[in-house]
């Protein structure tokens, strides 16, 4: 039963070509106009909507508002088309993936020792054209993608990066842009928030330039990386993420990192580990023992409980 009604649902109506679950959002969000068919079913399947909201624990009026989020709207149509495709499963598969993090590039302005992708300034894979990276773009769209991620090597070597946000941005995607900082000038933050982007993500691998330059393998790259931190605060985006990999030598700078990043005007902070591909490989020996993976757990339990008990401070 739930699948052949998930596979209604997430079906386009006939007459005005939006998924029918699109549809009974609008109208039931905002009364926006619909076409006589999908205002049917929209009037039959109110009652099941409240009633799921109702379950959850959510009132109207809080319903209401989650309908009219274009994210929002996006993730619950790919867990329908998950369930027309798949039926219901523990976990619940999607229709597509709900973020993709692109390695639009893999060419990098740095030589990082833990690089995965193994992204230098000398990367020399092949790149998509800007009309093929368009269409993978479309097709991600069309395939109900919600969160693309702008990562790579260094996707701000890319000429078309604000381009690729813009028509991703378009297609009804969520954009964010992982970067090593390095290049992030004020008027390079301007343009990434003018075509689309949300989030940004900027890594930093300790408190001091010492630690931070030995990783980044260029000395200066914590002084560059740290400025388009600032950079980004300044221009302020939706959510701006440090992130940390976490190693033998930056271990010991877990607390004073978090605290560096809240300064500059980071939202949130992610804890990253070693990854054993590409340079990663090479870089094994750097790895923490677990009983400091599980010292700098309990780090980031103290301080992010208490931020989201507080509602203030990074998260």
């Amino acid at each position: 039963m739930w699948k052949a009604l998930a596979q209604h649902l997430s079906s386009k109506c006939e007459t005005c070509g939006k998924e029918r679950l699109l549809s009974i959002f609008d109208q039931y969000s905002s009364d926006n106009p619909v076409c006589p068919r999908c205002l049917l079913e929209t009037v039959a399947l109110s009652p099941l909507i409240r009633l799921i909201f109702l379950h959850l624990g959510v009132g109207e009026e809080t319903a209401k508002q989650l309908m009219e989020d274009a994210l929002i709207r996006r993730c619950i149509l790919s867990v329908v088309k998950g369930i027309a495709n798949f039926g219901v499963t523990f976990p619940q598969s999607t229709g597509a993936p709900i973020t993709v993090v692109w390695n639009f590039t893999n060419r990098c302005n740095l030589n990082c020792l833990h690089c995965h992708q193994d992204s230098s300034p000398m990367s020399t894979c092949p790149e998509l054209s800007t009309p093929q990276a368009f269409r993978v773009i479309n097709n991600m769209s069309d395939a109900g993608v919600a969160i693309l991620t702008f990562s790579g090597g260094e996707p701000l070597l890319r000429g078309d990066l604000f381009e690729a946000v813009e028509r991703a941005t378009d297609r009804g995607m969520l954009c964010t842009v992982a970067s090593n900082g390095t290049l992030m000038t004020k008027e390079t933050a301007e343009k990434l928030s003018t075509a689309g982007i949300k989030r940004v993500e900027i890594g930093l691998d300790g408190a001091c330039a010492g630690t931070h330059d030995f990783l980044r393998n260029k000395k200066g790259s914590f002084d560059s990386t740290v400025q388009g931190i600032r950079n980004c605060a300044e221009v302020g985006f939706d959510e701006l993420a440090v992130t940390m990999t976490l190693h033998s030598k930056n271990v010991n700078e877990l607390d004073e990192t978090i605290a560096l990043a809240e300064k500059l005007g980071a939202t949130r902070f992610y804890l990253n580990r070693l990854i054993p591909a590409g340079r990663g490989a090479d870089a094994l020996y750097l790895d923490v023992t677990p009983n400091e993976k599980a010292k700098a757990l309990e780090t980031l339990y103290s301080k992010f409980h208490k931020s989201i008990l507080e509602g203030s401070g990074i998260q």
